[in-house]
């Protein structure tokens, strides 16, 4: 027999673990079903089912099932919802990332919230992270997850921890609502007596997922108002704030912050990584200026910052040779290329593939 057309009403005498409110369409919750099959994920499978077809959480389940029921949502079921609201309800078919052949992705850009919701209301194309989504989606996904957030704590007495506070904020970051954001990360920072859902870690994580969504300002924001929410900065915040700066080509505030880091007994001094982050993005960036001057400026850059590391006593590892040797190679000055990959043998770093690729493309194109 093949399946019934139409919605199909799930009770809890069907399984103990579907609740009583959701309604199941075949055609709808047809890539849910598939994803998820064991007798747990059911339960996940329902919400997402009556996330996406907008239907209440507003009814409890019978009172011989309240009980062994009350404790059935753990961190990593709600983990698991709220990672699926922006698979669901965020992206389209056409989205970056989507495709199954090759695309090729231009250089990130810092963008405009205001003008890209100008463009939406007067129906022009909207290019970067936010193309082809659709706002009446992106809405209703963002008003479920917070509303399935608060609903979970309410009903079920389940205590929300870091990771599922980390995975609200990420859902409000990919759906670039900046004031339900800071709205969200004050009402869970007033926590921080009875339990601390705010961490460093977490606004570390916001600060990276900002930066690939192109809100650099934001990222740049969420770095200096981490006191507010009671977290002290380290080196990690510090370098990825750094990396999503660099990304979009805003090296003076980069530099700034890295000048900060160096600064004598500072808290957070800058560690291998850090040098890595400034002389990739010094390497890589160098030919998109198109002026002679700039590109030179910025490979000078990239091989002073090299020679400071080397002064201060760190050890450079083999991705931040490859960035510099790719760098040069692409700037045409292969003499220091070779002198830093004498150095790299020299030291005992062994080079792999990508170092090789680098001197290949350049004796390629002779």
């Amino acid at each position: 027999m093949g399946r019934p057309k139409g919605p199909r009403r799930v009770t809890w005498s069907d399984r103990n673990c579907h609740p009583r409110w959701c309604w199941i369409s075949w055609h709808t919750t047809g890539n849910v079903r598939r994803r998820f099959s064991t007798k747990t994920d059911h339960l996940i499978s329902q919400v997402l089912a009556a996330i996406i077809q907008s239907k209440p959480f507003n009814a409890d389940p019978p009172s011989e099932y309240q009980f062994p029921h009350k404790r059935i949502w753990t961190p990593e079921n709600v983990i698991q919802v709220l990672r699926s609201i922006p698979c669901y309800l965020f992206q389209s078919p056409r989205s970056i990332g989507r495709q199954n052949s090759f695309r090729h992705r231009s250089p990130l850009k810092q963008r405009n919230l205001k003008q890209e919701t100008i463009k939406y209301q007067k129906g022009s194309l909207v290019l970067g992270p936010a193309a082809h989504r659709d706002p009446k989606k992106l809405n209703h996904g963002l008003e479920k997850a917070l509303e399935f957030y608060y609903w979970v704590e309410t009903h079920f007495e389940f205590q929300h921890n870091e990771q599922t506070c980390k995975e609200m904020a990420l859902v409000l970051v990919k759906g670039n609502r900046m004031n339900l954001l800071w709205d969200f990360l004050k009402n869970m920072s007033r926590r921080h007596k009875t339990c601390t859902l705010v961490t460093t870690p977490t606004m570390t994580c916001l600060i990276k997922a900002l930066g690939e969504e192109g809100l650099v300002n934001e990222a740049l924001t969420a770095f200096y108002r981490m006191k507010q929410f009671h977290c002290k900065p380290d080196v990690c915040a510090y370098n990825n704030v750094i990396y999503a700066l660099c990304r979009v080509g805003f090296f003076k505030k980069a530099k700034f912050l890295f000048e900060q880091m160096e600064l004598p007994g500072f808290r957070c001094p800058p560690d291998v990584f850090t040098y890595t982050i400034l002389i990739s993005s010094y390497c890589r960036y160098a030919l998109e200026t198109g002026s002679r001057k700039a590109t030179r400026r910025r490979v000078w850059e990239a091989n002073h910052l090299f020679r400071l590391m080397l002064f201060k006593g760190f050890v450079p590892d083999v991705v931040t040779y490859n960035c510099l040797i790719n760098g040069c190679c692409k700037t045409n000055r292969i003499g220091r290329a070779l002198e830093v990959f004498d150095e790299m043998s020299e030291r005992g770093c062994v080079p792999n593939r990508i170092t090789y690729n680098s001197f290949i493309g350049y004796y390629s194109l002779l």
